[in-house]
């Protein structure tokens, strides 16, 4: 997915559902791959998240298609990203 002049996607699905991205911008020293969960809505997910000691580290921004993204580390330090249709 082309994400504009300096960022591309690989996108990768699991039973023809988004999953995950690779991100290929070309500044990073290697691939990230970053698993995404879908939810129905974005911001209780993101209170959710923040209420158990989580931490928001990109978004909510609407991406291309009109979906919303969030990118947080659980606890524990592990990445993850959240994907919804609605706020």
């Amino acid at each position: 997915m082309d994400m504009g002049p300096d960022d591309k996607y690989q996108l990768f699905k699991i039973d023809g559902a988004q999953s995950a991205h690779d991100d290929q911008d070309g500044e990073d020293p290697g691939a990230l791959l970053a698993y995404y969960f879908n939810v129905p809505k974005l911001d209780p997910c993101v209170e959710a998240i923040k209420a158990n000691d989580g931490e928001i580290v990109n978004g909510p921004m609407q991406v291309p298609g009109g979906q919303w993204i969030v990118h947080a580390v659980d606890p524990q330090g592990a990445m993850f990203a959240l994907v919804a249709n609605a706020r």
